[in-house]
């Protein structure tokens, strides 16, 4: 498929939303999948069906839209001139029509002339080059809202989809309902600026290293995104607008409810959202990182947060604390089991970034007795771990001098002999760990481990 018949099928997709009508792209038919298709308000089946010809075996396409018994309109756009002027004349139960552009309305003035359709005082082109003009000025939010204004539109509405959706990261919330149906759905969705939502967890994370092709976005050897067909593209046509709205809505709740979250500490707050990376679900993490599962390395700041989320006394705190932010407006109910929130925009409008580094020492005394817990308890490396999570290395040295004192634990035990370093090494080629194998010996475990819980909990309390 080439670049100009994808272009032409979005831009088709477009017109067709800007007037209200839903659209969809590569609808299944028994001959194949036709280009475009339109539906009415309410409609489960499309009565328009729109198929793009570039070059090619006219007959394909012909076929796809005669044998498609329920469509009332059939169109075809093209380039060539000659095969328009002689197939319309031939073939009057199809629409001909060149292919749309900001000089050739054609095909727009026969979508505007629908009953169904919404009047509009400008046409879709118009419509998007005021996008790009706000999306390049200096303050896109307020000349976006002048858009919405001039549209007859709701700007509060309008702004909430569009956090929603973003938030969502591509998944249905929960709270979506009857949004699909509005006139500001539609619109937004003909301008190409909701159709890129789901990337703006990859921008929010990685901003500048995020490199957006037609099909993909992609972050280099960390993750890409499933197959896409232009979203990226509509993402970044758009991203100024989204950007500069997903922080008003936020500092519109802030100014509404103050510079806190009920019941809970600043630090708990930089916690829950930077640890948790916006995801919250109602279970515990027992000591594991979720994050540490995949064996990805994480920078050591986020290690550190990662660390502090993963205590029970946290983990089993962070449901209810994604419901008090959904109460709060800022967080978007994807499912029973899941919530979602825009974890560094939240942190950063509320100043909640930077609170665990005020913190240094307290959170470096905790983070001691949890690499002596997950050495004792998990067999962990102790040495590999001080390094991940930049703790003092003496500081784990007189955790495990107090609990050898009480007869707990030995002494640490030097890998002299290289046993613990190949187990390591097999288990990072995906080999299996050889077991028994840790930088301590427990003498009683049960004792250890509610030792150690206990001065955890002691430094906790000092953090948060």
């Amino acid at each position: 498929m080439s670049d100009i018949h994808s272009g032409a099928q979005n831009e088709v997709c477009g017109i067709l939303e800007w007037y209200g009508f839903r659209s969809d792209a590569e609808y299944h038919v028994d001959n194949g999948s036709i280009d475009c298709v339109a539906f009415g308000k309410n409609s489960s089946k499309p009565f328009m069906g729109i198929e793009v010809h570039i070059q090619g075996n006219l007959d394909t396409d012909l076929k796809k839209l005669l044998g498609s018994k329920f469509l009332t309109h059939r169109v075809i756009l093209t380039p060539d001139g000659n095969l328009m002027t002689k197939m319309s004349q031939s073939m009057p139960d199809i629409s001909w029509f060149p292919l749309p552009s900001k000089d050739d309305h054609s095909f727009e003035n026969y979508i505007r002339s629908l009953p169904e359709a919404i009047k509009r005082d400008k046409y879709w082109y118009e419509g998007k080059e005021t996008v790009v003009v706000i999306q390049s000025s200096n303050d896109p939010l307020s000349k976006f809202e002048e858009l919405l204004k001039e549209n007859r539109l709701n700007v509060e509405l309008s702004e909430r989809i569009i956090y929603t959706f973003a938030v969502a990261g591509g998944s249905s919330p929960k709270e979506s309902k009857g949004m699909g149906d509005t006139n500001e759905y539609k619109f937004l969705m003909s301008l190409g600026i909701l159709q890129g939502l789901e990337l703006y967890w990859y921008d929010m994370e990685w901003g500048d290293r995020v490199k957006y092709t037609y099909e993909r976005a992609e972050v280099p050897n960390v993750t890409q995104t499933r197959k896409m067909r232009g979203e990226p593209l509509a993402y970044i046509d758009n991203k100024a607008i989204i950007n500069s709205v997903v922080k008003s809505y936020i500092e519109d709740i802030m100014h509404s409810i103050g510079k806190g979250i009920d019941g809970y500490s600043e630090t708990f707050c930089e916690v829950a959202l930077m640890g948790r990376k916006g995801d919250f679900r109602p279970y515990e993490q027992n000591f594991t990182p979720y994050s540490w599962l995949s064996n990805h390395v994480e920078p050591v700041e986020q290690a550190r947060l990662d660390a502090l989320v993963a205590n029970p006394f946290i983990s089993a705190r962070l449901w209810e604390f994604g419901k008090e932010i959904v109460k709060n407006g800022l967080g978007v109910i994807i499912s029973d089991d899941l919530i979602k929130i825009p974890y560094k925009t939240v942190a950063e409008v509320f100043g909640f970034s930077g609170k665990i580094k005020e913190k240094e020492d307290e959170v470096n005394e905790y983070l001691a007795w949890w690499i002596l817990y997950r050495g004792g308890v998990f067999k962990e490396s102790m040495m590999n771990e001080s390094n991940l999570l930049g703790v003092p290395w003496d500081m784990i040295l007189q955790c495990v001098d107090e609990t050898f004192s009480k007869n707990l634990t030995s002494r640490y035990i030097q890998d002299t002999t290289g046993i613990h370093s190949m187990s390591s090494y097999l288990e990072s080629k995906g080999g299996q760990r050889i077991g028994g194998i840790s930088d301590i010996t427990v003498y009683r475990q049960a004792e250890f481990e509610s030792y150690c819980s206990r001065k955890m909990q002691d430094s906790l309390s000092n953090i948060l």
